[in-house]
């Protein structure tokens, strides 16, 4: 971009992950937007998470 300026003036073009929201305002603003339904793995419990791990290193080790 020539201008920092121009980013305010200029249409968004947004990928937006996880917060549906956001993806709403961007469109009622004009702007486009691709909207990408995320989630942190095991909904971000770490107890969870260290499950997940193990099971994947295990599974891993076994091939």
């Amino acid at each position: 971009m020539k201008n920092i300026n121009e980013l305010f003036v200029s249409k968004l073009k947004v990928l937006n992950i996880g917060l549906k929201d956001f993806n709403g305002n961007i469109l009622n603003s004009g702007g486009e937007s691709i909207n990408v339904n995320w989630t942190p793995p095991a909904d971000g419990d770490p107890e969870l998470l260290e499950i997940i791990r193990k099971i994947k290193e295990s599974s891993a080790a076994g091939q």
